[in-house]
């Protein structure tokens, strides 16, 4: 084995193991950001009036603007998964560039509209 090599080899199964655990903190946030902050956890009923609903979420501002902190940085905590998945596709032997590129691509792509919601979330909660 060479010096480059195992260097690589070294170096990638650390940022793996960091992109897990980020990936894991990030899946916490979600939860915490959904259910205690949103309030999403357990669902409002269905019945609501509008001022029945908007009360409920002026009277939780402060938790309404944690939450989208928490969101948005469970959001950005997934990136990290995202760019080792790539780099180990990359790595794989007779894998074309463009199947990494595409799903890192498609990774930013399918959480722009997490990351955004966070922000009309913490938008919302200063009205």
């Amino acid at each position: 084995m060479s010096d480059s090599s195992a260097r690589e080899s070294a170096t990638s199964g650390f940022g793996e193991t960091f992109a897990g655990w980020c990936a894991l903190v990030a899946i916490v946030l979600f939860y915490l950001a959904m259910g205690p902050g949103f309030g999403f956890i357990p669902p409002l009923s269905p019945l609501l009036s509008a001022e029945d609903f908007a009360r409920h979420y002026s009277e939780r501002a402060v938790a309404v603007r944690i939450g989208s902190v928490m969101l948005m940085t469970g959001a950005a905590l997934m990136f990290p998964l995202f760019g080792a998945m790539s780099a180990a596709m990359l790595r794989m032997k007779g894998r074309p560039l463009a199947l990494s590129a595409t799903q890192l691509g498609t990774a930013i792509v399918t959480f722009a509209p997490l990351f955004m919601s966070s922000f009309f979330f913490a938008a919302a909660s200063f009205r």
